[in-house]
């Protein structure tokens, strides 16, 4: 009996069924992060189906160049019960000779990105937010209850008398 040390990790890249991440590299960990909970109550996935976390201005350099553009920061692939991606923020130590690593920024939204395996098709969702913040936050956490890829318009003001709670885009008429 022998043991191929590729196939038993899953990494043989000649492996036409190798699982892959539809949208590349995740930036490398760099200790900080955010928390991102996809509920189990989300309707709109399939199994298999793959999340990206995006920063669309977050930083990519790694050489104190301070450069910033769309960055994935976390990945996950839905299997149909809850689940949990860490997004990297990214870590600027250049004012002290220290180094820089890619990642997200605090305070810029985040963008979730979905490849329909069954459409072969990739989206930007737009989510339902049951806790946390749409922005990037380090050392916190977000719970996204749904995601669609259609708008949903209407007043997103709860205290206003036409306020429509499945609304995901305001349109203005609060």
């Amino acid at each position: 009996f022998h043991n191929d040390p590729l196939s038993l990790t899953g990494m043989n890249p000649e492996c036409d069924n190798e699982n892959s991440n539809h949208f590349g590299d995740v930036a490398d960990n760099t200790g900080v992060s955010e928390l991102i909970i996809f509920s189990d109550s989300i309707s709109n996935l399939e199994i298999g189906d793959q999340i990206g976390i995006f920063d669309s201005h977050g930083l990519i350099s790694d050489d104190c160049s301070h450069n910033t553009g769309e960055v994935l920061v976390g990945y996950g692939e839905w299997v149909g019960s809850q689940l949990e991606v860490v997004a990297v923020s990214h870590i600027d130590f250049c004012d002290f000779g220290g180094i820089e690593l890619p990642g997200f920024i605090e305070g810029n939204p985040i963008i979730v990105k979905v490849w329909d395996v069954s459409e072969q098709n990739e989206y930007e969702a737009i989510l339902t937010i049951s806790q946390g913040s749409p922005n990037f936050e380090e050392t916190s956490f977000m719970v996204i209850s749904e995601i669609s890829s259609e708008a949903i318009y209407g007043c997103m003001d709860n205290q206003a008398c036409n306020y429509n709670e499945n609304a995901n885009t305001d349109d203005g008429s609060c």
